[in-house]
């Protein structure tokens, strides 16, 4: 795992794991129009370039880490699970 690279043509992320690029989001800064346009965009090119991409919010990162590996539908910090 690679904490913050820079990946090129994307930008920096959060975490690299092989080709898997994780972003943790939060309302912090995620919030505006422009934001959210912007992390499609960089998932556009990555998914371009041959990147994997997921988007976990914060609470799911630190709150129930063992919860996203597995894809429990008995999330604890809500929303949809894995059918």
């Amino acid at each position: 795992m690679i904490v913050q690279p820079r990946i090129e043509g994307v930008g920096r992320v959060d975490l690299r794991v092989g080709k898997l690029l994780i972003e943790c989001d939060s309302k912090a800064h995620h919030t505006s129009m422009a934001n959210y346009r912007n992390d499609r965009r960089r998932d556009r090119c990555a998914l371009v370039r041959g990147w994997l991409k997921m988007r976990l919010t914060y609470e799911d990162v630190v709150y129930a880490p063992a919860v996203i590996a597995s894809g429990d539908r008995d999330r604890p910090t809500g929303g949809p699970a894995c059918p």
